[in-house]
């Protein structure tokens, strides 16, 4: 009915205590529960956005995405999602290096570009992304040019041995303001607070 237009709207709810804050590990164990919120009985709105390709080789998409299933970060056969289909354990289904500067369900907007048309084997993306995003706010109260992501990933299908894989890379650089990791506590004594610094980035 709308040749290259797609509309995606996902809801999901969380109705039971995780195990993951009792393991004492550093990766949750148990990836599903985390979404849309980590504690408690909740329900939200993780994505909400229109994608409309130009072409088959490119396409903008815009709204709320949810970036952990969306064409965003760490895709691949074998090690992706939320753990209801594959790995459970938070480690082998996101890469931690972007769960510093991507939240998971920010308003954005971004490039798709389909070098062969097929999605499956090879995408690349450029997104902006407001830095803070939850799937139980619209997200509009905090939009800032101080709070924003910039996302970029090129992912392409492998067949070494005749064996299904992926090689991707991707960068992401924020301008929010975080937690220092490297605290001095002279100014944690001082301040009675903790030191923050602006701008993070990380490359995978």
């Amino acid at each position: 009915m709308w040749p290259g237009g797609f509309l995606t709207v996902e809801l999901e709810g969380n109705f039971a205590n995780a195990v993951s804050g009792k393991t004492g590990a550093l990766m949750p164990v148990n990836t599903n529960q985390l979404f849309p919120l980590p504690i408690g009985d909740n329900v939200g709105l993780p994505a909400l956005n229109f994608a409309q390709f130009l072409s088959p080789y490119a396409g903008v998409v815009i709204g709320k995405l949810a970036t952990i299933t969306s064409t965003s970060g760490d895709m691949n056969e074998f090690a992706h999602g939320k753990g209801d289909t594959q790995f459970l354990n938070t480690a082998f289904n996101v890469n931690p290096t972007l769960l510093v500067t991507v939240p998971y369900s920010p308003l954005g907007a971004g490039v798709i570009v389909l070098p062969t048309k097929d999605p499956h084997e090879a995408i690349v993306d450029v997104l902006v992304l407001q830095a803070t995003g939850k799937a139980s706010t619209s997200g509009f109260d905090d939009l800032s040019s101080d709070n924003l992501t910039f996302a970029g990933s090129g992912r392409v299908r492998t067949n070494f041995f005749d064996l299904t894989g992926h090689q991707l890379v991707g960068a992401t650089y924020s301008n929010r303001e975080f937690t220092q990791l490297d605290q001095r506590l002279g100014f944690v004594i001082e301040n009675q607070a903790l030191d923050k610094k602006r701008d993070s980035w990380g490359v995978y």
